[in-house]
């Protein structure tokens, strides 16, 4: 959205449209892109990676940034590792991070039986914040605020990647054929898109207000507060090299996917 904004994209000759994802996730963002509906969409590799193994014809070409998917946590459920869940309840909401804790209990030695996991639908938040749960399953980023807001002042947190869990990634994909018809397309959208990057990171607040500009619908203040987040897990979050995939990265995660949502192994 900065980039557009401050006219990076227009500077490449690029005429870009930004779409908001009303809800689709990832999974339905992959859809778009293997159907050659949208030309570039926000993808989590984990979800690009079931796409690809299951014939969605697309490829990764730039990281936005980590993520943060993880456990919150009440600040008296006594959990600072991974081996502290033993005896304890972790609500979830089915999503994906429910799938990556399994591996995560996995990785870490932690017998499934002995964590009892609570679904806790679209509620899952609530659920830990009221007591019912020592913890909640998080994209601890945006739902650290969420929590606050419900009236928890102290969280804690435990991020997978900390505790041995291949880091997963936000990512801007295309469709493949993309890739060989239209190269500098590609190449200059990046280049676009990392410069509002450095500019986002820069100023989150102008930030905040170019993204409740284009998006009237936005809660500024609550995305405000989750860019201050961002910035404060900035070292673990954003890559090094702007835009740059781990290629171990990418392998770990093929290796975890095949391993514990058991997937066949995805081609390189």
């Amino acid at each position: 959205i900065v980039a557009k904004e401050k006219g990076f994209y227009q500077q490449e000759g690029l005429d870009v449209t930004l779409k908001e994802g009303m809800g689709l996730g990832s999974t339905g963002v992959l859809k778009l892109l293997g159907a050659k509906e949208e030309t570039f969409g926000l993808v989590a590799l984990n979800t690009s990676l079931k796409g690809v193994v299951n014939g969605v014809p697309v490829i990764q070409v730039m990281v936005i940034q980590l993520t943060s998917n993880g456990i919150l946590l009440r600040p008296d459920s006594g959990i600072k590792t991974p081996q502290d869940l033993v005896g304890k309840s972790i609500a979830g909401s089915g999503s994906g991070v429910s799938d990556i804790f399994m591996a995560f209990l996995g990785i870490n030695n932690v017998p499934v039986d002995q964590v009892k996991y609570v679904a806790g639908g679209s509620a899952y938040l609530q659920t830990m914040v009221a007591g019912k749960t020592h913890g909640a399953l998080a994209n601890v980023l945006n739902d650290m605020n969420e929590v606050k807001k419900m009236g928890m002042k102290e969280v804690n947190s435990l991020l997978f990647t900390d505790w041995g869990v291949p880091p997963d990634s936000y990512a801007i994909a295309v469709h493949t054929d993309t890739v060989g018809q239209n190269p500098e397309t590609i190449r200059k959208f990046v280049r676009a898109s990392l410069k509002g990057i450095k500019v986002m990171l820069a100023n989150i607040e102008e930030a905040a207000d170019i993204s409740k500009k284009h998006f009237p619908m936005v809660d500024r203040d609550g995305l405000l507060a989750n860019l201050r987040n961002l910035k404060g897990f900035e070292k673990k979050l954003i890559p090094e090299t702007p835009g740059w995939q781990d290629p171990k990265a990418v392998d770990g995660i093929r290796d975890m996917a095949a391993k514990y949502d058991k997937l066949p192994q995805a081609k390189d």
